[in-house]
């Protein structure tokens, strides 16, 4: 049985990670964000983004969000249908 509230915590903060990760990279390598974004995101084209705090904020409040009601789900279904 897995503790639902520890995996979303868990899935939640490593997905914070991930993101702040990923904005620095995209911060010190524009061109290839980009390119990485267009892979991502099924080829749309991305060609610029708005790169301001107010923007990365929000994205990791989403993403954190996001990622925990995840982690929550999954726990749930594996617990009910593990037993």
């Amino acid at each position: 049985m897995l503790n639902e509230n520890a995996l979303a915590k868990t899935l939640a903060a490593v997905t914070g990670a991930w993101y702040v990760i990923c904005a620095a990279l995209f911060y010190l390598l524009p061109g290839t964000g980009l390119s990485a974004g267009r892979i991502l995101f099924h080829g749309v084209r991305i060609e610029s983004t708005p790169f301001d705090a107010i923007t990365l904020f929000m994205g990791l409040i989403l993403w954190i969000i996001l990622a925990w009601i995840t982690g929550m789900g999954f726990a749930k279904l594996y617990n009910q249908w593990e037993a």
